[in-house]
């Protein structure tokens, strides 16, 4: 019985998610902070999504990062 054809792509996902999960943890940890992370899906047009990876390329960094920052501003 031959296996799932997607099979090996699924294992590699999840391999490389675990590496991701790692690295930001270390990463979290070096910042001091121990907050953890979850998944957020929103919507938003195809020509936002695009204007901001161009922004947080800009800056050097990623979607998240800005978006945290830019909910720190409210609540100052």
């Amino acid at each position: 019985m031959s296996e799932n054809m997607f099979e090996k792509y699924a294992e590699q996902r999840n391999t490389d998610q675990e590496r991701i999960k790692d690295h930001l943890e270390k990463k979290a940890g070096k910042q001091g902070s121990c907050k953890s992370l979850t998944k957020l899906t929103i919507s938003i047009s195809t020509e936002d999504k695009q204007k901001f990876k161009i922004l947080s390329a800009k800056e050097g960094k990623s979607m998240s990062a800005m978006l945290h920052e830019w909910l720190e501003t409210l609540d100052e």
